[in-house]
């Protein structure tokens, strides 16, 4: 008792870990992805953190998509590519559709960014959502579209849009954008101490990001501007910087260039393995469909088979019954034709008085064969063998003879012993009943083997099969269908 309530406490205390654990990882997720956009590296740090800390397939791809956000906004598009394939892969066992579509939101715009993005790929990944501030950065680089399409009205439209969401609080990677953006504007006005003051606003934020690909967009806006404010010794120094992000840039583009082949092809294999798979699991299943058709078909066709045995049985079972009948009513016939005064005066003599006689005779060749044989018609017209307790003793006993002589006489004219002789007429009386009384063809097989004289329902169906070729259910059920048959032409 007490090892149980030790095992409940542990359970219990282990549960609220758990859930706490959860808990915690669920706010630190949440945490790193306000952060991405103006501290990616912290967002990251957390990010990673949480990666190796959960247990969740669920919460451990949304740490890799967290993460891959915080390498995009640095630059670092290669580990980008990385991270959000293996959050694609976590995702195969936690079905997250949202997740997944801002996966392949985020792998356009790392793609957009290394100019690959080709028809192909925009179908391949497709159906993808952005997060929300994802959304801005398009909404920002459109903006820029207009301002060098001359649709300055637009521009203003979005800036000003722009301004309601961004946060210049924390300002981050999308102000960068901003800053940029307000710049060109006044630069195109030839306001160029203004435009340095924009453009030096998002060095600044992008010296903490750390993005190369921001830092080159930055200086080639402050090289141009110190150039237009002859400050020369500026525009030198924002020039050197400048090479160095380009080289650092182009080694990155092309480090994520082969990143992105690779995480294709080899994207592109699981899913052609996974495709083969399924494309064999349909053939193995379409294999056992044709399988199990095949033999279906073959038991419908045994079944069929089988069916057509058991109704020529019945029929030929059926024909026989009514030679036997049509037989037995001849002889009766031709009985009572040759009957004479003394077999009417020896039927009227007394039983008891028979016995007497049959005993005195003590002899069997002094009995008359025709009188048992006779008295052998009366009995199969009459029900006594349908009693129960009908033996050959009790037989001979009622046809004023012995066993002997009895069985003698029906395996010679009737070609089976006593117990096939009774069972043929106990099986041919309920037959007939069934034919031709149908309130029978409703009642169970064991009111059936009691009406014929059976002891026991297993011995009716053994002994009726034997005799019908059937069971006595499919018997029932041929005579049921000829019925119905019957009733629907009349």
């Amino acid at each position: 008792m007490l090892k149980k309530r030790l095992l409940l406490l542990i359970c219990f205390f282990w549960a609220i870990v758990s859930t706490a654990q959860k808990t915690e990882t669920h706010k630190l997720l949440n945490q790193a992805a306000e952060m991405v956009f103006y501290n990616p590296k912290e967002a990251k740090t957390i990010a990673e953190y949480t990666l190796n800390l959960s247990e969740n397939p669920a919460q451990k791809a949304k740490a890799n998509h967290i993460s891959a956000s915080a390498s995009y906004i640095m630059g670092a598009y290669d580990e980008a590519l990385r991270l959000i394939f293996q959050s694609n892969n976590l995702l195969k066992e936690a079905k997250d559709t949202k997740l997944r579509n801002q996966n392949n939101a985020l792998t356009r715009r790392v793609f957009k960014r290394l100019q690959l993005s080709n028809e192909t790929l925009n179908q391949r990944f497709k159906d993808s959502e952005s997060d929300d501030l994802f959304a801005i950065e398009d909404f920002l680089i459109h903006a820029q579209l207009l301002r060098e399409q001359g649709q300055m009205d637009s521009v203003k439209f979005h800036l000003n849009r722009a301004e309601t969401l961004l946060n210049f609080e924390n300002p981050g990677y999308l102000e960068v954008i901003y800053f940029h953006l307000k710049g060109d504007l006044l630069f195109e006005k030839k306001e160029f101490s203004q435009a340095l003051e924009f453009y030096k606003k998002s060095r600044f934020i992008e010296n903490k990001i750390k993005n190369p690909f921001l830092g080159e967009e930055t200086h080639i806006r402050l090289a141009a501007s110190y150039l237009a404010l002859d400050s020369i010794s500026e525009y030198r120094q924002s020039s050197e910087v400048l090479k160095q992000m380009m080289n650092e840039s182009s080694e990155i583009e092309n480090r994520a260039s082969n990143q992105a082949y690779t995480l294709l092809v080899k994207s592109m294999d699981e899913e052609f393995i996974q495709k083969e798979k399924r494309f064999k699991s349909l053939l193995i299943g379409l294999g056992i469909l044709v399988i199990l058709g095949i033999g279906l078909k073959i038991l419908f066709s045994i079944r069929n088979k089988n069916k057509e045995k058991s109704l020529a049985q019945i029929l030929d079972y059926l024909k026989k019954l009514e030679l036997k009948s049509k037989k037995a009513e001849l002889e009766l016939i031709q009985q009572k034709s040759l009957r004479n005064p003394s077999d009417e005066k020896e039927e009227k003599l007394e039983e008891t008085d028979k016995k007497e006689l049959s005993l005195r005779a003590g002899n069997l060749l002094k009995e008359s064969e025709d009188q048992i044989l006779s008295g052998l018609t009366k009995f199969e017209n009459s029900k006594k063998f349908t009693q129960k307790d009908m033996s050959l003793g009790k037989l001979a006993v009622r046809l004023n003879t012995n066993t002997k002589y009895l069985s003698e006489v029906i395996n010679r004219h009737k070609g089976k012993n006593f117990n096939a002789y009774i069972n043929e007429l106990r099986i041919n009386y309920i037959t007939e009943k069934l034919k031709s009384e149908p309130a029978y063809l409703n009642y169970k097989v064991s009111y059936l083997a009691e009406e014929s004289g059976f002891s026991s329902h297993s011995s009716f169906a053994t002994v009726f099969k034997s005799i019908v070729g059937v069971s006595p259910s499919i018997f029932i059920d041929f005579l049921k269908d000829e019925n119905l048959k019957i009733k629907e032409v009349s």
